[in-house]
């Protein structure tokens, strides 16, 4: 808890209606005398005004199976398997994550494909996640990367298997960050469908395209020497 929810919390427990409300001293059903006025309190309290910025995400959490967080060794193996291709899944789940958290009015399926599909485009929506994601993090108190010297990485080596390394330190701190925000909630150690399939498919179109490769060669040689 930060210390601006723990203020709110102190002035929830010094609110005149609760005070005045949480003791019937007329009520024989507590052992010393005393019992909660559970009615008048529930009434006359609005919550909202004492956590308004994260009543909402508690009761997402509640709702929710797993934390958000990703395990480096299921993204560093994903990676691997997908030929780099889960370097697109990854930028569209932290983006989705940060989208349904914190409210942010952003088009997560139109930078996903602005960042698979547009040259220098990608490097924009790429930074952008990862510039305002360092804003939260460094909110909680933890020590981050920078976004700069990551996009430079990205840059250059983004598409080669050293560019996996930028992609753990990022997560690292992404994983910090929900570990404080979702304390509750368990982080989910095996792979997701969505990450089967997309590995699936890698493997599957590397499959296809070596047939279709050797079909052309052998029929080239043919008709070669003819």
């Amino acid at each position: 808890m930060d210390e601006e929810t723990k203020l709110k919390f102190n002035e929830f427990l010094d609110d005149e209606d609760f005070n005045s409300n949480k003791l019937d001293k007329n009520s024989d059903d507590d052992s010393n005398g005393y019992s909660l006025n559970y009615q008048n309190f529930s009434t006359n309290t609005n919550y909202n005004d004492y956590f308004p910025e994260n009543n909402q995400n508690f009761m997402e959490n509640d709702l929710k199976e797993y934390s958000s967080a990703i395990p480096l060794r299921r993204l560093v193996l994903s990676f691997i398997l997908s030929f780099g291709l889960y370097g697109y899944y990854w930028f569209y789940k932290n983006l989705s994550y940060l989208e349904e958290y914190h409210k942010i009015s952003i088009n997560v399926k139109f930078r996903t494909l602005v960042y698979i599909f547009v040259p220098l485009g990608n490097f924009i929506v790429f930074y952008d996640l990862i510039n305002t994601m360092k804003y939260y993090i460094e909110k909680k108190g933890i020590k981050s990367y920078s976004p700069i010297l990551n996009l430079l990485g990205f840059i250059m080596f983004g598409y080669s298997p050293l560019g996996i390394w930028f992609y753990v330190n990022i997560q690292e701190s992404f994983n910090e960050y929900w570990r404080l925000e979702q304390n509750c909630l368990p982080i989910k150690r095996e792979f997701s469908s969505a990450e089967i399939a997309l590995v699936f498919f890698s493997w599957l179109g590397i499959v296809v395209s070596i047939i279709f490769i050797t079909y052309f060669l052998i029929h080239y040689k043919v008709v070669f020497s003819k």
